[in-house]
């Protein structure tokens, strides 16, 4: 079965790994290619006391054009990805989308010879575009790692991932609660923000059905979706509140807390199978007595080389007393 489930699992990562590389070069060719429109444009802006030839305008409309053409297939091949494997951040298919939707907003400036605003427009759509990569730079990476090293390590960055976009999507909610925006335009945005606790919902069930049954936290996390299930709603109905933000936050807690139970259960693995292969050989009673509940050598520096690496963001002081519970020999 442990077989089985690598060869299942060295399968999927390498269509995933195929996938993410074939995004990532469109990606940089789409990147490039719309660059090289923005500085056209920049060129036209820093003229602009000069009368506008209409050849120039047509011929940076044309090449627009040609990007969002090539724009449109990369979306939707970016959302199959993105359903497809949790390699990638949830919020790839928003960058995605977003940078299409900025080029066409660009082009409808362009054919009013409203220069300027075109070039905020793209300004904005090459940033996406460079963070589409950024991300997909990631996936690769994180595809990459070999699974010997621990299929619940794997999990955790997935885990760490998914918190890190609900922390992005908190910031965003609190700021729509202060805005003071008309209401219509409010339910728009906050329609927006229940778009992308959808799709981090997402990821988390996703993550949960390759999980299986590997971790005690299964259950957990299925309450955590239950939660992102009920803050989309509230979304949707146009609430950004106080309870809302709260619901909010306690998700991003527990799934940190969540990230931090994976760690630990990655570590006494790990320490397990240390102590099988030091305590192979049989030892005499009264050395084995003293031996008993120590940790090997090779634990103890790995643990203080872990303890010297910078921890993510929220969770320092939990790691750390972690670590020193672990030197302390508690269980």
């Amino acid at each position: 079965l442990e077989n089985m489930h690598r060869e299942f699992h060295h399968e999927m990562t390498s269509r995933a790994l195929k996938m993410i590389r074939d995004l990532l070069i469109r990606t940089l060719d789409i990147s490039d290619e719309h660059e090289k429109v923005l500085r056209e444009t920049e060129k036209i802006l820093a003229g602009l006391g000069v009368r506008v030839k209409a050849d120039e305008i047509k011929s940076i409309a044309d090449r627009e054009q040609i990007v969002r053409e090539s724009m449109q297939p990369l979306a939707e091949d970016v959302a199959m990805l993105s359903s497809f494997t949790m390699f990638v951040s949830p919020r790839v298919l928003q960058m995605s989308s977003e940078a299409y939707e900025f080029i066409s907003e660009a082009m409808g400036h362009i054919a009013e010879q409203e220069i300027e605003q075109a070039f905020g427009k793209q300004n904005t759509a090459a940033l996406r575009l460079n963070q589409l990569a950024v991300s997909l730079l990631d996936a690769r990476e994180l595809a990459s790692t070999p699974m010997g090293q621990s299929a619940l390590d794997s999990f955790m960055k997935q885990l760490q991932k998914l918190a890190e976009s609900q922390q992005a999507l908190n910031e965003a909610t609190m700021r729509m609660g202060d805005s003071g925006l008309p209401l219509p335009q409010l339910r728009s945005q906050l329609q927006q923000l229940a778009a992308q606790q959808k799709m981090i919902g997402q990821g988390l069930s996703e993550m949960m059905k390759e999980m299986g049954n590997m971790s005690e936290i299964s259950e957990r996390l299925g309450q955590i979706g239950e939660e992102m299930e009920a803050i989309q709603r509230m979304l949707n109905e146009g609430r950004a509140d106080v309870n809302v933000q709260r619901k909010q936050s306690n998700v991003l807690r527990r799934l940190q807390d969540a990230t931090l139970s994976l760690r630990k259960e990655s570590l006494e693995e790990n320490r397990v199978a240390e102590k099988a292969k030091d305590y192979e050989a049989a030892a005499p009673a009264d050395i084995s007595e003293k031996l008993e509940g120590a940790l090997p050598d090779k634990i103890r520096k790995q643990i203080d080389e872990l303890m010297n690496e910078a921890a993510p963001d929220g969770y320092e002081r939990i790691i750390e007393e972690y670590y020193r519970e672990i030197l302390r020999g508690n269980k």
